[in-house]
């Protein structure tokens, strides 16, 4: 039970409230009805890759089983969380981080997160 609530109150925080917008139409499609809890999803998008989120994991190591260098990492990024349509500046942006500094497992994984807190990703 705390496992659920907790989760429900983090996407509550960050605007996805399940069955809070009726159908036909859903949840707004326009920037102006996400921008106000941005930091709340870059948050949780870093709590969840760092495992800090109780009863909720992520597997990174079979996320990125085969991945070998920063090339590899990002374009699995891209296939997996965007379906291979990662704008491609923010595409770039992710492989720069990545390559600017030596390639780890703990810099790859703050990778993902920048992916996920990308505006590729919130308009995804």
């Amino acid at each position: 039970q705390y496992g659920l609530s907790n989760q429900r109150a983090r996407f509550a925080g960050a605007g996805h409230a399940p069955y809070r917008y009726p159908t036909p139409d859903g949840a707004p499609d326009r920037d102006d009805a996400w921008n106000g809890a941005m930091l709340t999803r870059w948050n949780y998008f870093g709590e969840l890759i760092a495992g800090v989120i109780w009863d909720t994991s992520v597997n990174l190591t079979q996320f990125f089983s085969g991945v070998t260098n920063a090339v590899t990492a990002v374009d699995r990024i891209d296939d997996a969380v965007f379906s291979g349509r990662m704008d491609p500046a923010d595409k770039a942006d992710v492989l720069a981080y990545l390559l600017a500094a030596p390639y780890t497992t703990s810099r790859r994984n703050e990778a993902l997160v920048l992916a996920f807190s990308s505006p590729s990703f919130a308009t995804y």
